[in-house]
């Protein structure tokens, strides 16, 4: 057990030795929990709209800023996929498993019909996701396809930063190019199974624009931080700027949804989504470390794949169902704080006793690596 938790918070040692860029962490964990927000329907009008700009985009995007503070290594093919699968597509394996086990429960009680189940069934095996599970097959198209791209660019340019940058524009381009197609061709003139196949691809090749836009945007950032740490302040100016621009836009907009790519018009989108995932990195890098959002952060998957799926935000309900009486903010607040602090069991039986569930050995074995490499 102490191996456990000594993994699970040891943020603030991760952060000062370095190894880890918690500030990212933090943002995942503000964009998670803004998506709990989303799925409960806890907000709306402008608010609701401000968060679907980015909430998901900030998850690509993060990826492609993490890739660019590493130093990788090429690798082949095989090895690109294998890496992917086992940190990606194995999670959506055994929690797409456990959300079937759950739907026969449904089943067996009289909740869901056969053909509900089949219908889940048909989308996990498909790669379409059951619920929220749409976002880990397409991130995996996503990881693949930019990371074998990126390096075919690195051979052909030597300039690091010119490589993101035609990097970034070639997926703007494509995904630019296969939005239209969908929304004009596929989806109008396909059954409704194959369009959504096409759409897998489709949200794959956004994504894959923010995860570039996350690629420049990082090794921009981190150019600028190598020359003068004094530039801090101004990158932080420059993340309340963003976050201003996303804010106001907001106003204009409706609620964007990635996962049936209901977005308008996907320029706005992509600068949206850029803006406003860029804006809060750049504030969380000058803000101290919060354990509590780095710790979601880090569990984000856990949570993306649960609070629906496995009824964690329905349990949060009933419970604060049992407070007659609330008014609706203090519902809100309830039924959200209820969730996370449920999240926060279901994160930690899944790490220590069910770890194979993300692809990774038990935790103390971790530690263990940790403790090694500092002696």
């Amino acid at each position: 057990m102490k191996h456990e938790l000594k993994m699970l918070y040891s943020t603030r040692e991760q952060s000062e030795s370095g190894k880890r860029n918690t500030a990212l962490d933090m943002v995942r964990g503000i964009a998670i929990l803004l998506i709990v927000i989303g799925h409960g329907n806890f907000v709306s009008g402008v608010p609701a709209v401000w968060l679907s700009t980015f909430h998901l985009p900030a998850f690509f995007l993060l990826s492609g800023w993490i890739a660019a503070e590493k130093i990788s290594k090429q690798q082949s093919i095989g090895e690109v996929v294998r890496h992917k699968a086992t940190s990606v597509l194995v999670p959506y394996v055994w929690f797409s498993a456990g959300s079937l086990v759950l739907d026969l429960i449904q089943v067996a009680r009289g909740s869901f019909t056969w053909d509900i189940f089949l219908g889940h069934l048909a989308e996990t095996v498909s790669l379409q996701g059951y619920s929220v599970m749409w976002f880990l097959p397409v991130f995996f198209l996503t990881q693949i396809a930019v990371d074998l791209q990126s390096q075919f660019v690195k051979k052909q340019i030597r300039n690091e930063a010119a490589g993101h940058g035609v990097s970034a524009a070639l997926w703007t381009a494509l995904a630019l190019i296969v939005y239209v197609l969908y929304q004009k061709v596929f989806a109008p003139s396909l059954p409704a199974f194959w369009a959504s196949e096409i759409r897998i691809v489709v949200k794959a090749v956004i994504g894959a624009a923010f995860y570039s836009y996350g690629t420049l945007l990082g090794c921009a950032v981190k150019g600028l931080l190598d020359k003068s740490k004094k530039i801090k302040v101004w990158l932080f100016v420059a993340g309340i700027c963003f976050t201003a621009v996303n804010v106001i836009a907001s106003f204009k907009c409706t609620i964007m949804d990635l996962n049936n790519l209901n977005v308008g018009f996907l320029l706005i989108y992509l600068l949206l989504g850029t803006t406003g995932s860029l804006g809060l990195i750049l504030i969380c890098m000058m803000l101290p470390n919060i354990p509590v959002l780095t710790f979601f952060g880090q569990n984000s998957l856990i949570i993306m794949c649960t609070h629906l799926n496995f009824y964690v935000m329905y349990l949060a309900i009933r419970v604060t169902e049992l407070f007659a009486g609330m008014s609706r903010p203090l519902y809100v607040v309830c039924v959200f704080v209820i969730t996370m602090l449920l999240e926060i069991m279901v994160i930690l039986i899944i790490r220590m006793f069910f770890p194979f569930v993300l692809g990774r050995a038990r935790a103390h074995r971790e530690v263990s690596k940790m403790e090694k490499s500092k002696n």
